[in-house]
């Protein structure tokens, strides 16, 4: 997987023809508009991300695992975000968390509107220009301003939590929590984003930091669905 994410990134580095006929450009995400997110994308991923059980698991290589800076930690999901009456929702499980003292990335969130194309950023600080990106305390939208919002860090989370991410009817972006004991979420960051179409949007994430392994909920039952914040906006 590895090998073939860095050939895909070096053709669409330099590549300026089609590489699949029915293709315009070398944006590989096109084949996911017509389907909704249940895995990530076997391609769109960065070179130190290994997906497993069907692409529903996404993990942080072992190559960098010694690394206190990792990068090209990025992976995307296949397909649009599954919409509800709240607004488009998934969830991801965290498997395994690292216990690495000096790690100097972060775990980010980032939702798009557009399909992304390769190749993809080796973290999300910056790009995708067009992503609202959570993480690390700061969020940012595509106007590429960062603002400090403390609540936005989810390095802190436990083997078992689940995070939800709700991107809300009125285009808000809620992060939430919910432990394995627990049958409700915990709201931890309601941004008013101004996401513009919250039912055609795209998930990012950056294993980065604390979190090393992650399951994305293929299935998302509706009573799973958060109805409510309980949080004002941050």
């Amino acid at each position: 997987q590895a090998q073939q994410a860095h050939a895909l990134q070096l053709l669409a580095e330099h590549c300026r023809h089609p590489v699949r006929p029915e293709e315009p450009q070398f944006n590989i995400i096109h084949r996911a508009r017509a389907c909704t997110l249940q895995s990530f994308d076997s391609v769109a991923h960065g070179l130190n991300i290994e997906l497993a059980e069907g692409n529903c698991l996404a993990r942080r290589s072992a190559a960098c695992a010694s690394e206190a800076n990792s990068n090209n930690c990025v992976v995307v999901g296949h397909g649009t975000i599954n919409m509800f009456k709240p607004g488009a929702f998934f969830c991801i499980r965290v498997r395994k968390v690292s216990s690495e003292r000096g790690l100097r990335g972060g775990t980010r969130i980032g939702i798009s509107t557009l399909p992304i194309d390769m190749p993809l950023p080796d973290t999300l600080l910056k790009r995708p220009e067009c992503c609202w990106v959570l993480g690390r305390g700061l969020v940012r939208g595509p106007d590429q301003h960062v603002y400090t919002l403390p609540v936005a860090d989810f390095d802190n989370l436990r083997e078992g939590d689940s995070l939800g991410v709700l991107v809300t009817v009125t285009g808000a972006i809620a992060v939430l929590q919910q432990r394995p004991e627990q049958s409700g979420w915990n709201c931890l960051v309601h941004w008013d984003a101004g996401v513009p179409t919250p039912a055609s949007c795209y998930a990012l994430l950056e294993l980065s930091g604390r979190l090393s392994e992650v399951e994305l909920v293929a299935k998302v039952p509706l009573a799973s669905v958060p109805q409510s914040l309980g949080r004002p906006s941050d």
